[in-house]
């Protein structure tokens, strides 16, 4: 059960020590997952924000608004 350094690293970020567990691999697949959803939260929260501006810029443009 060797943990790379990338992955502590990974985990620390999270607030989460894999040495006070006794299955780390799992609660690592868990950050890993945590991780990969926040990112995606990100860009979901990006492409909204563009949605948003789009849409505010075709509602100026209208004419009698």
């Amino acid at each position: 059960m060797i943990i790379t350094p990338e992955e502590s690293e990974l985990a620390k970020r999270h607030g989460v020590s894999l040495r006070l567990v006794d299955s780390p691999k799992a609660l690592l697949q868990i950050v890993k997952l945590i991780d990969e959803l926040q990112k995606r939260v990100v860009m979901l929260e990006r492409e909204m924000q563009m949605l948003i501006a789009q849409r505010s810029a075709r509602l100026k443009m209208k004419p009698g608004k």
